[in-house]
């Protein structure tokens, strides 16, 4: 559930789809948005739309283990009747799919960063197991990790705990190139 959640706020805004015309006005989608959302089980109403025409609407929570991470929103005009009781139980089960199709296209995205960020360590790695000299790994550990985190500037320094308890511990006492 925290997954989930750090995974939509990583987003810039909310992930929508929408296909087709037949709608009811944006403040009475909102309020049975919510309405789902609330109460975890799907909400049926009748609205208008924009062009003032009734459509039937329904709006089905996506639940992921307790937590609603979307709503499943369909609407269609009166003429075609209100939402049978098999047409909301089959709305539900396939919002339940989504939420878990949903939540496996997360895991396959966290695990995507997690072998990305595995490779460029492992590149940094195979640099600095190169280098010659302490001053070469130091060079190319400051040089790689600038490269790939995008710094402006990147510091390394080691020596005994007794020197690196000296200065500021930010900057180097003197620079090399």
């Amino acid at each position: 559930v925290e997954a989930w959640e750090r995974y939509t706020q990583a987003r810039a805004e909310a992930m929508r789809y929408s296909y087709g015309e037949t709608t009811c006005s944006a403040q009475t989608w909102q309020a049975a948005r919510e309405q789902a959302r609330a109460s975890g089980d799907p909400v049926t109403f009748t609205g208008d739309n924009e062009n003032g025409e009734t459509v039937q609407s329904l709006a089905a929570p996506v639940n992921l283990r307790g937590l609603t991470i979307g709503v499943l929103g369909l609407h269609r005009p009166t003429a075609a009747g209100a939402w049978r009781p098999e047409e909301i139980t089959m709305v539900r089960m396939i919002a339940d799919r989504l939420a878990l199709a949903a939540d496996n296209l997360r895991l396959l995205d966290e695990t995507q960063r997690s072998a990305a960020r595995e490779r460029l360590v492992g590149e940094i790695s195979d640099q600095m197991q190169r280098a010659t000299d302490t001053e070469a790994l130091m060079r190319i550990t400051a040089e790689e990790l600038n490269r790939v985190l995008g710094g402006s500037r990147t510091y390394v320094r080691l020596g005994t705990q007794a020197e690196l308890a000296g200065g500021s511990g930010h900057e180097p006492q003197e620079e090399r190139s």
